[in-house]
């Protein structure tokens, strides 16, 4: 019984910030800049996270395959890709 008291107001506060984000927006901050272009978007209330990518103007859930794809040494990872691409360009 303990538990469940203790967990409650948890799940309660969560609910209230879920439903606060749904009628008044969301409470926008980046949370880390991959390139020029590439942002990970965070809520402050809610906690959901999103992708966020310029010049394709696209703004996805941030989930598992792209974390991979950002995170170091994967295929994104800034100084992954800018040392593909100098490379390529001596080609």
């Amino acid at each position: 019984m303990k538990q469940i008291l203790f967990f409650f107001p948890i799940k309660l506060a969560r609910w209230i910030r879920c439903i606060s984000c749904k009628t008044l927006g969301h409470k926008y901050r980046v949370l880390r800049r991959m390139n020029t272009g590439a942002r990970k978007v965070g809520c402050d209330r809610c906690g959901a996270v999103w992708g966020m990518h310029d010049p394709t103007r696209s703004f996805v859930p941030w989930d598992d395959e792209l974390e991979a794809m950002y995170a170091p040494g994967g295929i994104l990872d800034p100084k992954h890709y800018s040392l593909a691409q100098k490379e390529a360009l001596k080609k």
